[in-house]
């Protein structure tokens, strides 16, 4: 599950690394503060609808063990910030490269959305375990810049 989370929360935040490249600064500042709804709304959305289902009769006995359904997610959410990190780097520099940072005209501005992307990256990987919710995700992404 932290995979394929991580993964979707990557790509939004690949955008959010090239959007200063792809949009005046103002427009780009809109849409990076959208990218950032973005990523608190799919975590939340999944979080909130897998305790939901989980609260629900279910065959499996481990989901009705007090606090087993908490432990759960927050081993699900960590995969997920080191995914999401891994996603970033892969997107980047690996053999899948994206259009939001493909498309940036300025080879400077490019650069430094990789860069900016690259760092992101190994900052979430390195801080999966410590990343309390998605509001500490994102205070740490604001303050990679």
């Amino acid at each position: 599950m932290g995979f394929d989370i991580g993964t979707a929360l990557g790509n939004l935040l690949i955008n959010y690394c090239g959007l200063p490249g792809l949009l005046p600064p103002r427009e780009a500042a809109d849409a990076r503060e959208q990218r950032l709804s973005n990523v608190h709304s799919v975590w939340s959305t999944f979080s909130s609808r897998f305790q939901a289902l989980a609260a629900e009769k279910t065959a499996d006995v481990a989901l009705a063990y007090p606090g087993y359904v908490d432990a759960f997610l927050r081993k699900v959410w960590a995969d997920t910030i080191g995914y999401c990190g891994t996603e970033l780097i892969r997107r980047t520099v690996g053999m899948s490269h994206v259009a939001d940072m493909k498309l940036i005209a300025d080879p400077v501005m490019r650069t430094d959305c990789i860069r900016n992307a690259i760092k992101l990256g190994r900052t979430l990987i390195l801080a999966a375990e410590h990343v309390e919710d998605v509001d500490a995700l994102i205070a740490r992404i604001l303050q990679a810049g």
